[in-house]
């Protein structure tokens, strides 16, 4: 199988110039400083998981998680660990806070062991996204449409309802630092009137070199998907060029 993509969607700050800054660190290949909710950080310390780490889907959307999408190749090598770093074959938010149902049902400790059993390191998430979904998918489109897998993560049922597909969508969580090492941007969507509403910010408010923004905008040229239609949004666009589909 070839090697897994990431997916990272940005929801929408009210504060256009705080959405528009954060667009601008993901087009120039940072971090996207994103205050992390607080259910976010209570799931954090609950599972024990350091640094207020950058959350990624593998091969997936989420209309949910973000008004603009980009993908990603993970060129990280094995000596990139970091702490906080690795990946789970569920939502790992969901899981602390009881919204993936197990059978039987589970308690917090427990739910910390499950997430403990099933995380893998940053080193070897690609090899074992490939095992799941050999074993519960004939294909890879199933699992990028958010189908229900063969068995998926016992306790965890693999079925809706009563889940949805957070419950078997592989996640991955990269230190923040290592953000700009090891993963690379190679496309994005965003409506049409998102954007334009960017650049019109970036070339006449914005604190960028006038040579960013032109190279911003060149790689936007060549690799944003662009819908002109809000009914489509940038998740289902994304999910289009993941399947090899002309969105």
């Amino acid at each position: 199988m070839p090697a897994a993509k990431l997916t990272y969607g940005l929801r929408w700050d009210e504060d256009p110039v705080a959405r528009h800054r954060l667009i601008t660190d993901v087009l120039q290949g940072r971090c996207a400083e994103v205050e992390p909710s607080r259910t976010t950080v209570q799931a954090e310390d609950g599972l024990d998981i350091p640094d207020r780490p950058s959350y990624f889907f593998v091969m997936r959307t989420e209309q949910a998680f973000g008004r603009a999408v980009f993908v990603y190749t993970d060129n990280g090598t094995s000596d990139q660990t970091g702490e906080g770093g690795g990946a789970t074959p569920f939502d790992s938010g969901g899981l602390w806070h009881g919204h993936l149902r197990t059978e039987p049902p589970i308690g917090r400790d427990q739910r910390l062991d499950l997430f403990r059993a099933a995380n893998a390191s940053l080193a070897d998430w690609q090899r074992d996204f490939g095992d799941y979904v050999r074993i519960n998918y004939s294909r890879l489109e199933e699992y990028v449409l958010g189908r229900s897998p063969k068995q998926g993560t016992p306790p965890i049922v693999p079925r809706s309802p009563p889940n949805s597909a957070r419950a078997w969508t592989w996640e991955v969580r990269v230190p923040r630092d290592l953000v700009g090492v090891r993963l690379r941007l190679v496309s994005g969507a965003m409506l049409r009137t998102d954007y334009d509403d960017y650049l019109d910010w970036l070339w006449r408010e914005s604190p960028v070199e006038d040579r960013d923004a032109g190279q911003i905008e060149g790689w936007a040229a060549k690799n944003l998907i662009l819908s002109d239609k809000e009914a489509r949004s940038p998740s289902e666009l994304i999910e289009a060029d993941l399947l090899g589909e002309r969105p």
